[in-house]
């Protein structure tokens, strides 16, 4: 690790101490201000040092988090030009395949069900598209690798289509009404008593959705009547995973989730990213210098980050950046580290006072450029939590995550040099009444 560079002012002065039999000790740094060294000369008042330094040890990007199917929003997209496919998948894994026409009526199957449909909720703040565009919907029921990427994607054919609407750009409300092909929805409840749904968008141009979820409140309903009988009701469902039957965690978070088909460009491993579809967080250690950080009173605390260019779509013109404390122990991995800084620790520090963010810009995607982000509290709860405590890292996220295809790229400490991440730090030598 070397000290790179950056001096605001130079003091005029060094004062020399005698410090016992040892010899001469030097009050020397790069100071902000008009004193010396308080630790070694009492009389001095505290002068503020900075310095900038490639103090970072190890930096990361992570995918796959959070997990699919915590999201408020699923992002439904299209843009041929650009690569991009992303989907939706919806779980009814508890329908009716029968009815009664009257209470005297015994159960029979349904062969003919009426008015079919399935209803979306949009966020129309900021879904747009540029061309008219078509949602598919495909049956992908399967009893085989049903949550496995390459063989969902194969279930997205003609034969398993249940039904298409193509809307206009300036059509777009804040609920889509799909009808499902009631020869095919009979086909479906006739050979399972659950349907299984798969969205799929298309355009000339792009379309990007914002599809509402179970955990965000609004959820995808399928309904339909058993039969065309005016007198009979129209069944309304709404996403249930009963699958896997021994983990009601994992099945909770089936119901809706994502399928990303094609999505942001591959990044370098030089580069860091954060946020995009698949979403990505980035964690960013720091071997910070315990001479400074255990031993003088840090003013603030800056990490310089050099942005790159992302080229690709995106659904909002800036994104919000939120570097995260790391609470987690020197031994704790990356993965575990990250989870423990976004949540539920992060609610549970902000309960007792503490930040889990220390500061936040929001960001062109496609800019350049050094950002600037305020980890101060950061540096003050390493010191705090001593050598030994908290891991010396931040984690950089997007917020909302898995909502946007956009991403944000950073160089990475593997970058070429001044293009690499860096830590700068203002600080005070500790107050103090001299050395006894």
């Amino acid at each position: 690790m070397r000290a790179v560079v950056s001096r605001t002012r130079r003091a005029a002065a060094v004062v020399l101490a005698l410090v016992g039999a040892a010899g001469m000790a030097s009050c020397g740094g790069d100071e902000i201000g008009t004193a010396g060294c308080p630790i070694l000369c009492p009389g001095a008042s505290g002068a503020l040092l900075d310095s900038t330094f490639e103090a970072v040890s190890l930096d990361s990007s992570l995918t796959g988090v959070p997990a699919d199917g915590v999201e408020n929003e699923l992002l439904l997209a299209s843009n041929a030009a650009q690569n991009v496919d992303l989907r939706v998948l919806i779980r009814f894994d508890s329908v009716d395949a029968s009815y009664a026409p009257t209470f005297a009526d015994s159960l029979r199957p349904i062969t003919a069900p009426d008015s079919a449909r399935l209803t979306i909720r949009i966020d129309t703040v900021v879904s747009r598209a540029t061309a008219p565009f078509t949602i598919d919907v495909f049956n992908i029921d399967t009893t085989t690798a049903d949550t496995a990427r390459v063989p969902l994607i194969g279930l997205f054919r003609p034969d398993r289509l249940l039904g298409s609407r193509t809307v206009a750009p300036d059509s777009i409300r804040d609920t889509l009404t799909l009808p499902i092909n009631r020869v095919q929805l009979a086909a479906a409840l006739a050979s399972s008593a659950r349907l299984r749904l798969g969205l799929r968008v298309t355009t000339t141009g792009r379309a990007n959705l914002l599809v509402g979820t179970v955990d965000g409140a609004r959820p995808a309903q399928l309904r339909y009547k058993p039969a065309s009988d005016s007198g009979l009701p129209t069944y309304v469902y709404t996403p249930l995973s009963r699958t896997p039957g021994d983990n009601a965690v994992l099945a909770s978070l089936l119901r809706d989730r994502a399928l990303v088909v094609s999505g942001a460009p591959v990044m370098t491993s030089a580069q860091l990213a954060i946020g995009g579809v698949p979403n990505y967080r980035s964690f960013i250690a720091f071997a910070a210098p315990a001479r400074i950080i255990d031993s003088t009173e840090v003013v603030r605390a800056t990490i310089e980050i050099t942005q790159l260019p992302f080229v690709g779509p995106r659904v909002r013109d800036t994104i919000g950046v939120y570097p995260l404390i790391v609470s987690a122990g020197q031994e704790a991995s990356i993965t575990r580290a990250t989870d423990l800084a976004v949540a539920p620790v992060s609610t549970f520090r902000e309960s007792l006072g503490k930040y889990a963010f220390t500061d936040s810009l929001r960001l062109l995607p496609g800019d350049s450029g050094v950002r600037r982000f305020d980890i101060t509290a950061a540096v003050r709860e390493w010191r705090v939590s001593g050598p030994n405590g908290m891991r010396r890292a931040i984690v950089l996220r997007v917020g909302p995550e898995n909502t946007e295809s956009g991403q944000l790229r950073f160089w990475s400490r593997e970058a070429a040099a001044g293009l690499r991440p860096r830590l700068r730090l203002v600080f005070a030598p500790r107050q103090g009444s001299g050395l006894p």
